[in-house]
């Protein structure tokens, strides 16, 4: 079946959308001045064949076109009052043409109401067309508008049915055709002019407690009380215990400091007191000693608390042996321009690389998330996180934004789902809850796992739809997805409320593409140095939609050539998924001095493990090779399998060739 070009499309979309609203507008008038000349039934049966027509045009003007759940349910919802009408026209003959403003009120009604039961609500969504990532606080509203939308569609119902009983066909025609639009438009332009003076005043709550990084210092000690959620108390006077870490810092000769500590309220502790002495501070990607050792150079400090650093010979101060002094100095002004912070980022070879950030940059950041997402204080609502602190992600989103905000965290970050079942004190306020996490946590649920949080944040990877789908069952809420890196900061963010949803970038970000179509990125969150006419150089290859949204395609350097044919991994990884049997793929090229291959790591499905135990490996993995077949050529086939239960992964989420690779070092020696 041939599509309709584009422009023809588009022509009878338009022509079909303006004559059904101009007759579903006018229809009360119509049947009016037309009563006599045509039976009202026809008059009924006319709109009800346009709105149909209008509701199947999307699945016959593009048949191969994915539907949206709105297309699907616009469809399903005329489907509805189109029976309905039948059903009453054959009981009430002529009269059942009057039913229609009735039965549109009803329907409505039932959207809305039912919208709210099984979220996201309608006005939500529509919401989201103009901002795809709405904040809690925003969801709030919109359900509240859904309500009032609830209560008007039942009560204009009622007095269309009113007009009917009355009996009086120019009162029907003048509510149903005039009053009840006028009804509407003031309900419409009350919202709207409220709107603003609503997000003025959830600005002005966002930012009423909010303290810039560089002030954290003089905070009061009821103050600190109230942010760490955890059973026991971290320290009688956390204000006290920053002084006596800063005092200790001012009497080394250190420039840098590696900070390294799992609990939070000592890694605060630690990188406040390390800005105050002006030293650098440094944030390792691991914890272990070998790693830190090639990293450490003469001069430098450790502040920690992992008992594992103790083997290291090296100047360490022990974040939790720490007395505290009982006169500690007075604190001094940070400056946010030169307090720096270096992040040490792993990258796809695992070779760390340090990136430095200085504390503007990280105060820039956090106010923007703040207008984006604000977090209100004083609301019971804690911040948990799956991910660590010490890298760029964790750090901003799991502590220094949610300190910033007033708003209490988790000191401990979460490893496993079920420690959210065995915590009580998580359990009996979770669901106002927000979550910091990775695309490494959820993708992975237990069997029937369900706790509901108030937001989720995922970044490290873009998750795939039916990811998203497993997270709204599992956590009650789509995750907002942030895209960015170490180098760039924040990018864009977006929530998958449709697959392939767009990812729409940060107003403080501009964005660009060059001739490859790879991402280029103006920041204020970028050194400089790093910036080339302006733009930071991505490896990300995107679809520029407009000046603040795109599409990603992938990594560039996952573009290859293998016998001079050339392959995307993305691709070929999104086929071997839509295999039966393989749930998740990963596909890297492995190099030798004798040829380059292909090798692919599978997760399978509980029928695809069957399936491989039944075959054998050689047989199954030849099967797989035939069915990709049909779409590559042979020489670019994976040659090496390995089928695993978990591909390994960083602490980030994400997949460096240095915990790939050694699934297959065992098979080339």
């Amino acid at each position: 079946m041939q599509t309709l070009p584009i422009k023809n499309k588009k022509f009878s979309t338009l022509f079909l959308r303006l004559t059904l609203g101009g007759v579903a507008l006018l229809y009360p008038f119509i049947l009016y001045f037309f009563r006599d000349n045509f039976p009202p039934l026809y008059l009924l049966y006319g709109l009800l064949a346009l709105l149909f027509v209008r509701a199947i045009a999307p699945f016959i003007l593009s048949p191969k076109t994915p539907k949206t759940s709105l297309q699907k349910n616009t469809l399903v919802l005329t489907s509805s009052v189109t029976s309905i009408i039948l059903i009453l026209s054959f009981f009430q003959g002529g009269s059942a043409a009057l039913y229609y403003p009735v039965i549109m009120g009803l329907t409505m009604g039932s959207a809305f109401t039912l919208s709210l039961f099984f979220p996201p609500s309608l006005i939500e969504r529509l919401a989201r067309l103009q901002d795809p990532a709405l904040p809690p606080t925003a969801v709030s509203y919109t359900k509240k508008v859904t309500k009032i939308w609830v209560g008007f569609s039942l009560l204009n119902a009622a007095v269309s049915y009113g007009t009917i009983i009355y009996g009086n066909i120019e009162v029907w025609t003048l509510y149903n055709g005039l009053i009840s639009y006028i009804l509407m438009g003031f309900l419409l332009g009350g919202e709207f002019l409220f709107r603003p003076f609503y997000k003025k005043n959830q600005h002005k709550k966002a930012f009423k407690t909010f303290t810039s990084l560089s002030h954290f210092h003089k905070k009061g000690i009821k103050e600190w009380d109230t942010y760490w959620y955890s059973q026991e108390p971290f320290c009688q006077n956390y204000p006290a215990y920053i002084a006596t870490l800063t005092h200790h810092l001012n009497h080394s000769k250190a420039k840098r400091v590696f900070l390294i500590s799992e609990d939070r309220a000592h890694f605060l502790a630690g990188l406040i007191a390390t800005l105050q002495t002006g030293k650098v501070l440094v944030l390792p990607s691991t914890h272990k000693p070998d790693l830190l050792k090639s990293l450490l150079k003469k001069g430098d400090i450790i502040l920690s608390d992992q008992k594992d650093l103790s083997t290291l010979d090296w100047p360490l101060i022990a974040l939790n042996k720490i007395t505290l002094l009982e006169t500690p100095s007075n604190f001094r002004d940070i400056n946010p321009k030169e307090a720096i912070v270096t992040f040490y980022t792993s990258g796809s070879s695992g070779t760390p690389k340090p990136i430095n950030k200085c504390l503007s940059q990280l105060e820039d950041e956090v106010q923007e998330l703040q207008k984006t997402w604000p977090l209100i204080s004083n609301q019971n609502t804690t911040l948990l996180s799956t991910v660590p602190h010490h890298h760029l992600y964790g750090l901003l989103f799991s502590l220094l934004w949610p300190v910033s905000a007033s708003v209490s965290i988790g000191r401990q970050t979460v490893s496993h789902w079920d420690e959210f079942k065995e915590n009580e004190s998580f359990s009996t306020k979770i669901q106002k809850n927000i979550l910091i996490s990775s695309p490494a946590h959820l993708k992975r649920f237990p069997e029937g796992f369900t706790h509901p949080f108030q937001q989720v944040f995922s970044s490290g990877g873009p998750l795939l739809h039916k990811n998203i789908q497993n997270s709204l069952q599992a956590l009650g809420v789509l995750p907002t997805e942030v895209y960015g890196s170490t180098e760039t900061g924040g990018i864009a963010y977006r929530q998958q409320t449709e697959e392939n949803t767009p990812w729409t970038c940060f107003p403080t970000i501009r964005l660009g593409v060059d001739e490859d179509s790879n991402l280029k990125v103006a920041s204020p969150y970028i050194e400089t140095t790093d910036q080339k006419e302006g733009f930071f150089q991505t490896a990300d290859r995107i679809t520029l939609l407009n000046k603040a949204q795109f599409s990603l395609q992938g990594r560039s350097d996952r573009v290859i050539k293998i016998e001079g044919k050339r392959l995307s991994l993305i691709e070929l990884e999104s086929k071997l998924q839509n295999l039966n049997g393989v749930q998740e793929a990963f596909t890297l090229l492995i190099t030798s001095e004798i040829r380059h291959e292909i090798g692919a790591i599978i997760v399978l499905t509980p029928q695809g493990s069957h399936d491989l135990k039944t075959l054998g490996k050689v047989a199954y993995v030849r099967q797989l090779r035939l069915e990709l077949r049909s779409y590559f050529d042979l020489v670019t086939l994976p040659r090496r399998w390995r089928f695993v239960d978990q591909i390994p992964e960083n602490a980030q989420g994400k997949r460096p060739l240095s915990l790939l690779s050694p699934l297959f070092e065992k098979e080339a020696a």
